[in-house]
């Protein structure tokens, strides 16, 4: 079962701590990706995490509008949409 943490921050320089002890708990980089990329907004830019929700929410929207009213996005108004998923990620982080 996947839970969630919500409010929960780890300051830049907690950093190497939290690593050490994801490390030490068992792990894989991925999951340490997932983890620290919601927690630290550094980290999260530094592993272009932003970049990639926000395209995941980009497709997403599209098969959505797609589906239920049969739109499709230019190209113009992916781009756009990303800009504005990636600002609204990392006011959120």
């Amino acid at each position: 079962m996947a839970e969630k943490i919500e409010r929960m921050r780890i300051p830049d320089d907690d950093m190497a701590g939290w690593i050490q002890s994801l490390r030490e708990g068992g792990f894989s980089d991925q999951e340490m990706d997932d983890i620290l990329s919601h927690l630290n907004k550094t980290y999260a830019k530094a592993k272009g995490m932003d970049a990639i929700a926000a395209a995941k929410m980009v497709k997403e929207y599209e098969e959505y509008l797609k589906t239920i009213f049969n739109i499709t996005l230019t190209e113009k108004e992916r781009e756009i949409l990303q800009k504005v998923n990636e600002k609204k990620l990392e006011e959120d982080i």
